[in-house]
């Protein structure tokens, strides 16, 4: 139970960091940019502009962005999977172990894919803000991706835990709480 508890508070948090607009932000006094995954936003002389990043940047193009885009989709996928076999487990198949080793290895292929994400991202970002003599900061986008990544750790290794205490129901076995 805590641990799909945790799986979907890791579930919000990753979606929210996912969906916004803060992974870079550029703060000048004439001038603000904010780089997401899906969108950017320039405001220049109080006029908001925004575009798709791929269409409104010189990023679109870039292999490391379509990485970036990919391994942190895959990541959302994988950590909605494992909250359904996370569920799955508790609710309709309590007897079957195998939904319990399920729902860990979906757990962290889903960590891994958000931590390749990450690692792409920030490996590459300077190539392009940074290139063009922009000072720049990660924003709390970055900062939500990664937080929802360790809640996700932490959710697995409950499951991990839950798998190897015995505490789950073996082939008709009662448990033992």
């Amino acid at each position: 139970m805590i641990s799909l508890i945790l799986m979907l508070v890791a579930l919000i948090v990753y979606i929210i960091g996912f969906s916004t607009r803060h992974f870079i932000d550029i703060d000048e006094p004439t001038y603000k940019i904010h780089f997401g995954l899906w969108d950017a936003c320039a405001s220049i002389s109080g006029q908001t502009i925004c575009k798709d990043t791929a269409e409104g940047t010189n990023v679109g193009n870039k292999g490391w962005f379509k990485a970036w885009r990919a391994t942190s989709i895959l990541g959302l996928i994988f950590l909605f999977a494992a909250i359904i076999c996370s569920g799955l487990k508790l609710f309709a198949f309590k007897e079957k172990k195998y939904i319990l080793i399920a729902g860990i290895c979906m757990t962290f292929a889903a960590v891994v894919f958000i931590l390749i994400a990450s690692i792409v991202f920030t490996h590459n970002d300077d190539d392009h803000f940074g290139a063009l003599g922009l000072y720049f900061d990660y924003g709390y986008s970055l900062d939500l991706t990664i937080v929802g990544m360790c809640i996700a750790v932490i959710a697995g290794v409950f499951m991990v835990v839950d798998y190897n205490t015995g505490l789950h129901i073996d082939d008709g076995q009662v448990a033992n709480y």
